[in-house]
């Protein structure tokens, strides 16, 4: 009886040892999952600082011409963040208010102006800065229209996206929330105007009294490569000290 109950105890403990080989390749599979996530994270950090290494020497370049722009635009070039200079008169009559709560001064909204572009080169929309909510009010902050011919500087942003949890834009209410350069203007229809070149400009320089505040909006993005590609090696370490130590349990008695 001693010696049956002691067969049937070490057929128990054999049939709790882990199996060797399911369990190795699972783990093997799961772990070259796991390490090429983390190698396509390291790819992505690399592109990520060329990127980042490439905006701040355009934000450092001299400026260009709208003209260089749109050629670049029609080769199909990378125009993001390119340095402009740009000459042409404001449409103050014509303000688009973006939302744009700001970390400092709270509610407010960015000031978009339609820019016709001199010698006929059509029209943009220049950023002008932001605008706290009770300055949203063109009258409130007359001092910083600007008339007649302007050169402006700034950096070239292109039209964006409504994401999934972005609002609708609100044309009725001039309303946005999202850059859609053709809704903006759409009802900018003087042929005087010229081409719609479909840019955003954010200008750097603040108007004068301050208001709309030019240059408030810098340019974030974010680089966190480095941390998933160490969290999706540190899985695959995890699950290998898992693995060794089932292993080392199998082989006990």
């Amino acid at each position: 009886m001693a010696n049956e109950a002691h067969g049937h105890g070490n057929g128990d403990a054999h049939a709790r040892r882990p199996n060797f080989w399911p369990l190795t390749i699972s783990t093997a599979i799961v772990v070259v999952i796991l390490v090429s996530l983390g190698v396509w994270q390291l790819q992505r950090l690399a592109w990520k600082e060329n990127l980042l290494a490439e905006i701040e020497a355009r934000q450092a370049a001299p400026p260009v011409t709208v003209t260089e722009v749109v050629k670049l635009q029609r080769a199909n070039k990378d125009i993001r963040y390119l340095r402009v200079q740009a000459k042409g008169t404001f449409l103050h009559d014509e303000e688009r208010y973006y939302y744009a709560p700001d970390a400092k001064f709270g509610a407010g909204f960015d000031v978009y102006t339609p820019f016709q572009l001199s010698d006929g080169q059509g029209l943009i929309l220049v950023n002008r800065g932001y605008v706290p909510e009770p300055l949203k009010v063109p009258s409130k902050r007359a001092e910083g229209h600007l008339d007649g011919m302007q050169d402006v500087v700034g950096l070239i942003r292109l039209p964006g996206r409504n994401g999934a949890f972005t609002p609708n834009n609100d044309a009725a209410e001039n309303l946005w929330f999202w850059r859609d350069f053709d809704a903006m203007t759409a009802d900018l229809t003087s042929a005087e105007l010229g081409p719609k070149l479909s840019l955003f400009l954010d200008a750097e320089q603040p108007a004068p009294g301050g208001w709309p505040r030019g240059g408030v909006r810098k340019i974030e993005i974010s680089n966190r490569h480095l941390g998933y590609a160490w969290t999706w090696f540190g899985l695959a370490l995890t699950l290998l000290g898992v693995y060794a130590v089932l292993m080392w349990g199998r082989d006990q008695p």
